[in-house]
């Protein structure tokens, strides 16, 4: 497990090294009050990556980030939008020759036949550019 510690050490990913650490403190038999304070998490963080390591092993300390919030967006949507973004605001009617985030919100919202999804309901904004 040393060697998983150093690998999450060297990606920088903290939650993954956290996990590990704690799990080898605890091994060495140090008290969940010294883990819990010396990596500043809770005592429950470290019962249940303890449970999560001895039911799963080392799969337990792999992080799997939260999916978030689903795009309004279909797949045709963004490709469209992808391709406008590749092609420059110049060619998309915009004088600038540097994409800014309002840029996009525009096209996004005054694009023809681009439907969004609202309280479960779709509703056209307008037609895609072409």
């Amino acid at each position: 497990m040393p060697e998983l510690l150093e690998k999450a050490q060297n990606n920088g990913n903290l939650r993954s090294a956290k996990r590990i650490m704690a799990v080898l403190a605890a091994i060495d038999g140090t008290l969940y009050s010294t883990i819990a304070a010396t990596l500043k998490i809770s005592e429950e963080s470290i019962r249940l990556w303890i449970k999560a390591f001895l039911l799963k092993g080392v799969k337990s300390f792999k992080y799997k980030k939260p999916p978030g919030k689903p795009s309004k967006l279909t797949k045709a949507q963004r490709k469209q939008l992808d391709k406008m973004i590749i092609q420059g605001p110049q060619k998309t009617g915009f004088s600038g020759a540097c994409w800014r985030s309002p840029m996009v919100q525009w096209i996004i919202v005054t694009a023809p036949q681009v439907r969004f999804a609202k309280a479960g309901q779709m509703f056209p904004v307008r037609s895609w550019v072409a």
